[in-house]
C-alpha cells in the first residue's frame, strides 16, 4: 500500500460520528435521569431527617425535660437530693441520643444536653457559694452585687436553654 492510497483512505466520516454521537446521547441520557431520580430522593430524604420528630424521641424528651427542670426546682428550692436527680436526668438524657433516628431527633437530644449541663452548672455554682458565704459570715457589699449580676445571667442562659428544647419539640 502506498502512501497515496493510505492518503486517501478515509478513518472518520460523518456517519461514523453520527453513529459515536447518538449512542453517547443514549447513555449520557440514561445516566442523567438515573442521577436526577437520585438526587430527587437523597432530597426527600434530607427533608424527613431534619423536620420529623420521632414519636419516642418526643417522649423522652418531654419526660428529660420534666426531669431537668424538677431538678432545677430543686436547686433553687436549696434542696439536697441534687445528685439521684442528677443521675437520673443523665440516664434519660442519654436515653435520648440512644433513641434519636433523625437529626432533628439528634438536635433535640443536643438541647437536652446542654440544657442539663446548664443546669448542673448553676447547681455546681449555688453549692460553691453557699460553701463561700458559710466560710465568710459577713460578704461584703461588692460581693453581693457580683453575684446577683452573675445569678441574673446564669438564669438567662438557663431560660434559654429551655427555650432551644422546648422550641425544638414543636
Amino acid at each position: 500500500m502506498s502512501l497515496q492510497e493510505v492518503m486517501q483512505t478515509e478513518i472518520w466520516s460523518k456517519e461514523t460520528s453520527r453513529r459515536v454521537l447518538a449512542r453517547a446521547g443514549r447513555v449520557f441520557l440514561r445516566v442523567g435521569i438515573v442521577l436526577g431520580i437520585l438526587v430527587v430522593v437523597l432530597g426527600m430524604i434530607y427533608a424527613v431527617e431534619t423536620s420529623w420528630l420521632t414519636a419516642g424521641e418526643r417522649k423522652v424528651a418531654v419526660a428529660t425535660l420534666a426531669e431537668i427542670d424538677a431538678m432545677q426546682r430543686l436547686v433553687q428550692d436549696g434542696g439536697n437530693d441534687n445528685e439521684s436527680r442528677d443521675q437520673q436526668a443523665k440516664l434519660l438524657v442519654e436515653d435520648a441520643h440512644h433513641r434519636s433516628r433523625t437529626i432533628r431527633d439528634g438536635r433535640v437530644a443536643s438541647s437536652l444536653e446542654f440544657y442539663l449541663f446548664q443546669t448542673e452548672d448553676a447547681r455546681r455554682e449555688s453549692e460553691f457559694l453557699n460553701s463561700i458565704q458559710q466560710r465568710t459570715s459577713q460578704a461584703s457589699a461588692a460581693l453581693q452585687g457580683s453575684e446577683k449580676k452573675w445569678d441574673g445571667s446564669s438564669s438567662r442562659m438557663r431560660t434559654e436553654a429551655r427555650s432551644l428544647v422546648t422550641s425544638s419539640l414543636q
